[in-house]
């Protein structure tokens, strides 16, 4: 696929000019504006704009550049809306508070559309969240803790526009993935997704709700889900969403989970272990913001999650991905021993890939040597990811 890189504003709006006065046809070309991206997330657009027909357009905060995108869009006389199958807008706060139901009103209405991704100006700070991902159909709201913060009085409409949001959204006829952050204050957010999209295969979640997955659960029907994200749980969510996850069956494929706010006790874990149990489709879980220090109930994360799996009925877990705030000392004192023991217990002795995710680590870099250290039996298919810019100081509140 062909893509225009570098490009300046000035010759963007020239494109765009000649776009709409000659009605013609971006085909599979990727409008990119790149001078803005920072180097470290080169990869994660790229990997977005491998996907045939996508177009790119940053707002720059300049609201006047993107209505013009809008009436090309909306040209009946266009064939550009024949031709993209996929749309990245990146909007500064300021603009997506007036631009987001217009370009939803604008695109939900393109034929051959069927990625749709709102993302933040990576100059706001809510950029750190946003993880580009190459899905069928990604929505993206804004990381509203930080949005209210600065926003609160001048967001009065802020309601009715999330409810336009929602209701647009869930009426794309083919969505099969969805990716949001909902609003925690707003009743709106409980809008969301009632009834459940029929075509809906993936759905990641944050700021969870227990009162949406009530009425899920109220629904009575399957709900065709593969593969699920749940973020930042609390642990008295857990047992509302242990059960939820056993209402998805078999075909509930991938599972991706993350905890927040106080120590998760055994107690609140088995729930989810219970719930589980019965589901014998399972081939990869995630489990993320693991504690290893004993004061933050490491050791009762690892004893839970790896005493679930050993008594799921799911032979074919293939991938198992564990994310972890770990430091050096702690490293040295887990019991990585049990561990091991229990990794080598069907059907666990079947995984193919063991990753060990960071988002801290020693100052010498040995958390990937140490890991192989400890498991030595998993040399060779251990994985691991972190990050250089996390600060462990930071994360000991």
């Amino acid at each position: 696929m062909s893509s225009w890189t570098s490009l300046s504003q000035e010759v963007i709006d020239q494109i765009i000019d000649h776009l709409h006065d000659h009605s013609g046809s971006l085909g599979n070309c990727a409008l990119v504006e790149r001078n803005w991206i920072p180097a470290s997330r080169y990869h994660l657009f790229w990997t977005v704009n491998l996907h045939k027909g996508s177009l790119f357009y940053n707002s720059n905060k300049n609201v006047p550049r993107v209505k013009r995108l809008l009436k090309l869009l909306n040209s009946p006389y266009s064939t550009i809306t024949h031709d993209i199958r996929e749309i990245a807008l990146i909007f500064s706060l300021v603009d997506c508070e007036y631009l987001s139901y217009l370009v939803l009103r604008v695109t939900a209405r393109l034929p051959g559309l069927r990625s749709l991704i709102f993302l933040p100006d990576p100059a706001d700070s809510t950029w750190a969240w946003c993880d580009i991902e190459s899905y069928e159909i990604t929505c993206f709201d804004d990381e509203v803790d930080e949005f209210y913060a600065g926003f609160d009085e001048s967001l009065s409409d802020w309601s009715d526009l999330t409810e336009n949001f929602v209701r647009i959204v869930c009426s794309i006829p083919h969505l099969q993935q969805l990716k949001a952050t909902w609003i925690p204050k707003s009743e709106v957010g409980d809008l969301l997704l009632r009834p459940f999209p029929p075509h809906l295969g993936h759905l990641t979640v944050r700021a969870l709700k227990p009162v949406m997955i009530r009425w899920w659960l109220a629904d009575e029907k399957h709900i065709p889900i593969q593969s699920i994200e749940l973020h930042s749980i609390y642990p008295s969510e857990i047992p509302l969403i242990g059960t939820f996850l056993r209402t998805l069956g078999p075909s509930l494929l991938d599972l991706r989970v993350s905890f927040r706010g106080p120590r998760i006790e055994t107690e609140d874990l088995f729930c989810v272990h219970v719930n589980l149990a019965y589901n014998v489709s399972l081939r990869s879980i995630e489990i993320g913001d693991v504690a290893l220090e004993p004061r933050r109930g490491g050791q009762v994360y690892f004893e839970w999650l790896f005493t679930m799996l050993s008594q799921i009925r799911a032979s074919d877990i293939k991938r198992l991905k564990i994310w972890m705030h770990a430091g050096e000392a702690s490293l040295e004192t887990f019991d990585w021993g049990r561990l091991d023991e229990i990794l080598a217990t069907p059907p666990l002795d079947n995984i193919e890939m063991l990753t060990f995710g960071t988002y801290v680590f020693d100052r010498h870099c040995d958390f990937l040597g140490g890991v192989i250290k400890f498991l030595p039996n998993y040399e060779g298919r251990i994985q691991v990811e972190y990050f250089e810019s996390c600060d462990y100081a930071a994360l000991q509140v």
